[in-house]
């Protein structure tokens, strides 16, 4: 028998209804597997695996109310409605694997029910969208692993109340003003973002109070104004990581961090301002600094420690330190130091691009014992320095230790002026306990060998052992690089 062409469209209406994925109850399907889960104990762990070109779309409704854990991988694309877990008090894991597209719309996780901490884990896609308010208001705190992932997108506040998250391998990492603003911060709260390439790292995009936050093996183009602008940080490592360009005010002036480590870093450009924060404890370590502007570092800090480092253009007031109990610059290699570039005042000043935060108690406790500031200039090569470029301060009664300096000219004997003004209040150490270069013409002319010499041993053994200079050679190689001393700012140059 014919049926009518109406009966005929109902008919095929109720099997397309049936074949849409989001009818029938997860369990229900072919591609899902439910079974008890053993692992935590209560509840139903559903595993689902869809055919490559299905297109997902999971409502409140799909998932039993038992649930604990549920993995889905393969099909095309895979969208969440909004509150999809609101009715799952049991809910303990989530994991997405191997869907190429996945699209977390506002309010997807928003009124989870559950109390425990809920792990999401989402691997192996080719994009990821987390957008803003995605967990509004759950019950507990969650656990993020985003990786493999080509490209990822999180927007504003897409967090609410977040434990740790972990983001790696990937391509483009997306995250937009606010991104991780939490609505229920915890001081616990751990951010790893590892090998990760990144255009932006916009405004406030760490604006909530965190444990730590982990910038690793990643690249990095610009950071942007108040980009670190929380009250408190207690921990911030960046390791192994390119930072092109650090923006006025990306480390804000309102921010203190507790312990800052950057190391094995490169930082193309520190523009003025852009670390105007303050620190209790700054390690800058094996890193390489390009170009580091007026104002660039300008903080209030207890503890700083620059060893191993690179400075190849340090302009002048381009780093400051105020309030400051430790300092400490060993190892480094300074190519071209303006006249104060450097600037250390163990009081804030009242200069208005100073940063004025002040350390609270806790954070100078650990140097209650410290009599006196300590200051450490040791084992340092310099070349193109100027006048005063190290304006430190320094007291009679700190404890002082400058040995080991290495400067990249040639010895020759009016070298104590021009080296000992380089550092305010130390001339006579810096002088006496630095070395001046020996080249092949010195070497030969004075039977001394080839290398490094102390430049006090270098003038009681020369200068004032002979009354006159008769290398002509030597005449003639001291005379070039001996500048007039109102030539090239009073600035020391290398000879090659």
């Amino acid at each position: 028998m014919r049926l009518p062409a109406y009966q005929l469209y109902l008919y095929l209406l109720v099997l397309v209804l049936l074949c849409v994925q989001h009818v029938s109850p997860l369990c229900g399907r072919t591609e899902c597997r439910c079974t008890n889960d053993i692992e935590n104990g209560a509840g139903v762990a559903a595993k689902c695996i869809f055919p490559k070109r299905q297109m997902l779309e999971m409502k409140v409704g799909d998932f039993p109310e038992d649930l604990s854990s549920v993995e889905i991988s393969g099909g095309r694309e895979l969208r969440f409605s909004t509150e999809v877990f609101s009715r799952h008090p049991l809910l303990e894991k989530v994991k997405i694997i191997r869907v190429p597209k996945i699209f977390v719309r506002e309010h997807s996780f928003a009124n989870m029910t559950s109390d425990k901490l809920v792990r999401f884990e989402f691997t192996d896609a080719n994009s990821l969208i987390l957008e803003g308010l995605s967990w509004k208001n759950v019950a507990s705190a969650i656990s993020a692993l985003v990786a493999r992932i080509e490209q990822v997108i999180i927007q504003a506040q897409a967090f609410y109340w977040l434990k740790d998250i972990t983001i790696k391998d990937v391509a483009k990492l997306e995250l937009l003003e606010k991104a991780f603003q939490l609505e229920k911060p915890m001081e616990s709260t751990i951010i790893t973002l590892e090998r990760v390439r990144i255009e932006n790292l916009a405004h406030g995009t760490f604006q909530s109070l965190v444990s730590e936050i982990q910038l690793l093996n990643s690249d990095v183009k610009r950071i942007k104004p108040d980009a670190f602008n929380a009250i408190f940080i207690d921990k911030v490592l960046i390791d192994n990581t390119t930072l092109h360009r650090i923006e006025a005010g990306a480390f804000s002036h309102k921010t203190l961090i507790k312990n800052f480590t950057m190391s094995h870093v490169r930082v193309h450009e520190l523009f003025a301002g852009g670390f105007h924060n303050a620190f209790s404890e700054m390690t800058i370590a094996h890193s390489r600094l390009d170009v580091i502007h007026s104002t660039g570092m300008n903080v209030t800090v207890a503890s700083a420690t620059l060893v191993g480092n690179i400075f190849s253009k340090v302009h002048r007031n381009g780093i400051s330190f105020t309030q400051w109990t430790s300092l400490s610059l060993v190892n480094n290699t300074f190519r071209s130091v303006d006249t104060e570039a450097f600037i250390a005042s163990l009081s804030a000043s009242s200069n208005s691009e100073t940063a004025t935060v002040d350390l609270p108690p806790l954070q100078h406790s650990q140097h209650s014992l410290i009599r006196s500031p300590e200051f450490n200039f040791t084992g340092n090569c310099l070349y193109e320095i100027a006048d005063s470029a190290f304006d430190f301060s320094l007291g009679e009664d700190f404890n002082i230790v400058i040995d080991n300096n290495f400067f990249f000219f040639k010895c020759h004997c009016d070298m104590s002026g021009p080296v000992g003004a380089i550092m305010a209040g130390s001339e006579p150490l810096i002088y006496e306990t630095g070395y001046c270069s020996i080249d092949r013409t010195l070497a030969k002319c004075f039977h001394l060998p080839e290398g490094f010499i102390k430049m006090w041993n270098f003038t009681e053994q020369i200068c004032l052992a002979h009354e006159r200079i008769l290398c002509e050679e030597v005449q003639r190689d001291a005379a070039a690089v001996i500048p007039p001393r109102n030539v090239g700012s009073g600035v020391l140059r290398s000879a090659g």
